[in-house]
C-alpha cells in the first residue's frame, strides 16, 4: 500500500493501513504535504525533511518513495529543460504573478524532484562547474540526518521503549493521517500549524537524549540489540 497524499481522514486511512498490515503487506509513503508532514521544497524549513523519517518511524511506515532526484528535464509540465542553478522552479506551470507569493501556476514547485545538482551541465555551460558527479542538496543531507536519527531510535527503543516513545511523541506529536482533514467532502487538506519543532537545536537535543539512553545501556552492560537494518548478514 502506498499513500501518496500525506493527509487523510484519520479513521479511514488507519483502517486501510490496519487491513494492509493484517494481510502481511507494507505501507509506504509518497511525497509530503504540510501540515501533515515536511516537504522537499527548497523554501521549507531544513528540519522539515529531517522529520519525515521520524514520522514514518512513529507510524510504522517502512519506506519513502521519491520519484526522481535529478528532474532537470521538466517533461511533465513545462516541457523544457531547467537550469537548476538559475531557476528555483523545477516543476509545474509558470504562467502568472501573484502579489503575495510571486511567480506561480498549476503545481508550481521550487526544488521538487531535484535533490542533487549536476557538477557538469552541457546544456547550460555558463553555469556548469565542469566537475564529475553531482552536488548533494542540503535537503538530501537533512533527509540523511533524519534516517540516522531513526537508527538511534531503534537502538534506544531496545533499551527503554517508554522513554523512546515519549521522545518521538514530543518531536512529532501529530503527523500524516493523524492530523485529519478539514472537509470530509474533500479529504485532501487541513488548516493549521505543523506539530514538530523547526529549530535544528531541538532535533540535536532529541538525538542526544537517544544517545544517552544507548550509552546508559552499554554502561550497565545491557547492550541493546542492533536494529535489523544494522545487522551484518
Amino acid at each position: 500500500m502506498a499513500q501518496w497524499l500525506a493527509v487523510g481522514q484519520t479513521s479511514t486511512v488507519q483502517q486501510a493501513v490496519d487491513q494492509q498490515r493484517g494481510r502481511g503487506g507494507d505501507v509506504w509513503q509518497y511525497n509530503g504535504k504540510r501540515i501533515a508532514s515536511g516537504t522537499y521544497m527548497t523554501e521549507d524549513d531544513g528540519t522539515s525533511v529531517r522529520m519525515i523519517p521520524w514520522a514514518q518511524y512513529k507510524l510504522g511506515i517502512g519506506r519513502q518513495f521519491y520519484y526522481l532526484a535529478n528532474y532537470y528535464n521538466d517533461y511533465q509540465t513545462s516541457g523544457k529543460q531547467t537550469n537548476v542553478f538559475a531557476s528555483a522552479r523545477t516543476y509545474g506551470i509558470d504562467d502568472k504573478f501573484d502579489p503575495i507569493i510571486g511567480r506561480t501556476g498549476w503545481n508550481y514547485s521550487n526544488g521538487d524532484g531535484v535533490l542533487m545538482y549536476p557538477a557538469r551541465d552541457s546544456l547550460f555551460p555558463d553555469d556548469s562547474y565542469g566537475l564529475t558527479g553531482a552536488f548533494a542538496s542540503l535537503r538530501l543531507k537533512h533527509w540523511r540526518r533524519g534516517i540516522q536519527d531513526v537508527e538511534y531510535l531503534a537502538l534506544a527503543k531496545a533499551k527503554d521503549p517508554v522513554r523512546t516513545k515519549a521522545i518521538v511523541s514530543r518531536m512529532v506529536p501529530k503527523v500524516y493521517w493523524e492530523v485529519g482533514v478539514e472537509d470530509l467532502s474533500d479529504p485532501t487538506w487541513k488548516l493549521g500549524d505543523i506539530s514538530w519543532p523547526v529549530s535544528s537545536a531541538a532535533w540535536e537535543e532529541a538525538r542526544r537524549e537517544l544517545a544517552d539512553i544507548i550509552v546508559d545501556a552499554v554502561a550497565n552492560d545491557q547492550k541493546p540489540q542492533p536494529p535489523q537494518s544494522l545487522k551484518v548478514k
